[in-house]
């Protein structure tokens, strides 16, 4: 067992007490907090335009298989938050292909109060493994949900996710 002096412990004391005021102006990534109000209905991968995009500090903080009526698994949803820029948004990848013909991706990401929604939705011929997300809407303190949803034509199925942020 290690011994310190008197003046080794003040020492760490004083440094435990600089580091935890930090953390709490910090928040728990260790960074400022996010106030971009700018980013809200602007596209995560592409706002800001400096190459910084809100999507580089973001994390999940939902996500939720697409199930088809049919029973069989679609793609699987996410709820995103960026921590640069008090964002969500929703994020939709296909386990499935619209085998050669048309099909749908959509995406919806809401906050409130007050009430906002974004939405987007891409029809067309998709991939296994495509994606799709909504724009963003600002919410650096207010709870987030989202919606996914993917239909196929060519199998004349289509399912959606609800996503919930778990801390609201």
């Amino acid at each position: 067992m290690a011994r310190f002096s008197r003046k080794a412990r003040g020492r760490r004391t004083a440094v435990a007490v600089l580091v935890v005021p930090m953390l709490v102006l910090l928040g728990p990534a260790g960074v400022a907090a996010a106030n971009d109000p700018g980013a809200d209905g602007r596209d995560p991968y592409q706002y800001p335009s400096t190459g910084n995009s809100c999507a580089k500090n973001a994390s999940i903080v939902a996500s939720g298989s697409v199930f088809g009526g049919s029973g069989r698994k679609l793609g699987t949803g996410y709820l995103w938050y960026s921590w640069t820029c008090g964002t969500n948004w929703s994020e939709v990848r296909t386990s499935v292909s619209a085998g050669g013909s048309s099909g749908w991706l959509y995406t919806d990401a809401v906050t409130g109060p007050p009430f906002e929604q974004q939405i987007y939705q891409w029809d067309g011929n998709f991939p296994v493994g495509a994606r799709s997300w909504s724009d963003m809407v600002y919410a650096p303190t207010t709870c987030a949900s989202g919606s996914v949803g993917i239909g196929l034509a060519n199998l004349g199925d289509s399912g959606m996710a609800t996503l919930q942020d778990p801390t609201c």
